[in-house]
This record gives structure tokens, sequence and C-alpha cells, in this order.
């Protein structure tokens, strides 16, 4: 298995000084390689905090997550950034790109904490590789602002891919995107998924997306529950 949560609850101080909400509830969930799950489930119900708690981005108040076997909550900050980094792409609603950055450029964002030179020279050419294969390579040398929705999108897909991740992220990656590049990005993930085995997880409130993934979990009241086919 690649991902494991046990027992893993989070609260949340209410704003307005009333009592803390659970927004999880003691969540169980296993991941493995190559993969791709779906979590769905009402706005509010926690899917971004528990994507954010699988990718170290937040901690859990109690339980373990566990990253192929290393359990995360015993690392320190440095070490966590460096998990983040080399073995998790991150991809969210909106893509986050550097506005006065080509797209070349905010693909290669990521690498700039590499100190590898050997690995750092092959990377522009990898980078285009990349670009290529979601049909971008002729956009590298523009900026996002000259680029549509579901462009922009792509180039974020393929910065979330460049250091070669074992594990995708996506929170609501469709979710500011018209139908057809909605579809196209959904199309985009499935086959990252189907052909080159990256373990992907995927935030959506997306059926058509959610259904292109080989599992989906429904979170509700914050107990995590896996969809059954009937």
């Amino acid at each position: 298995m690649l991902v494991e949560l046990k027992n893993v609850a989070k609260r949340y101080e209410s704003p307005d000084d009333g009592p803390e909400m659970d927004v999880l509830k003691g969540v169980d969930l296993v991941v493995d390689s190559g993969q791709s799950l779906a979590i769905i489930g009402p706005s509010g119900s926690g899917k971004s905090t528990l994507l954010n708690i699988i990718g170290a981005l937040d901690k859990a108040d109690s339980g373990q997550v566990l990253l192929d076997g290393k359990d995360l909550s015993g690392l320190d900050e440095k070490a966590l950034a460096r998990i983040r980094n080399r073995q998790i792409g991150f991809i969210f609603q909106l893509h986050h790109l550097l506005p006065q950055l080509t797209v070349m450029e905010n693909v290669l964002v990521p690498t700039l904490a590499l100190h590898n030179a050997d690995q750092s020279a092959d990377l522009p050419a990898h980078a285009e590789s990349l670009l290529r294969r979601v049909g971008l390579a002729e956009w590298m040398h523009y900026r996002p602002g000259q680029l549509s929705g579901g462009q922009r999108q792509r180039v974020a897909v393929v910065r979330a891919l460049i250091n070669q991740p074992r594990l995708l992220l996506a929170d609501e990656p469709t979710g500011s995107l018209d139908q057809t590049s909605a579809d196209n990005i959904a199309d985009l993930l499935a086959d990252l998924n189907r052909t080159d085995g990256l373990t992907l997880i995927v935030v959506t409130h997306s059926a058509r997306l959610a259904d292109k993934m080989n599992r989906t979990c429904h979170l509700t009241d914050g107990m995590l529950h896996e969809e059954t086919e009937t």
C-alpha cells in the first residue's frame, strides 16, 4: 500500500466561540500504489482537509498518516517539505501559476529545491516532453494570461508531475472549468493513472470525474465510506 490512514481525526475551533467542530472522526483509508480514488461529499464536509492531511499540508489531531509505510506525524517540517516536493504532486481548483513567468518557467518552479546537478540538466527536456504530452509544447514560452482556463490547468498538471511523484493529489481540479475543459482534464488524469501507474486521489463534486476513478469514497459527518458496486 502507498497511503494508509488509521483513525485520523481533525477538529477546528468554532469562529463564534462555540464548541469545537469535529471535521474528521476516525477516518480509515488504504490506497494501494497505482490506484485512483475519488473522494466526494457535500461542501464543508472536510474533503479538502482530508486531502491536505494526506499530502502533509496539514496535520491530524490524532491518528496516523502513513506514506509508503512511513508515519508522517513523526517527521519535522524540513522532512515533510522534502516529501511534498519529491513524492507528492498537488493540483488545486485554481491553477496558482505565477503570472510573470512563462509556462516552462512555471513548470520548473518545483525543481528549484533540487540539488542534483545531473538531474537538473535533464529537467527542461523532461518539462518539454510533458508539455507536449498535454498538447502545450507550442505554448511553453507564453505566459498564463495568454492561455485559456483549461490550458492553465493542464500547465498545473504538468507542474505537479515535473518531479516524478508517486502520489498525485487533486482538489476540485475541474471545478473552475467549462464542461469541455473539465472533461479534458478528467481524461488526462485518468490516462496518467492508467498508463503511468501514478497513484491518484481526487476530491471532486464532479460525477464525471469520479466515474473515471477505480474507487469512490463518500465523506459525510466526518466519516469516510467506500461506495460499493451494485
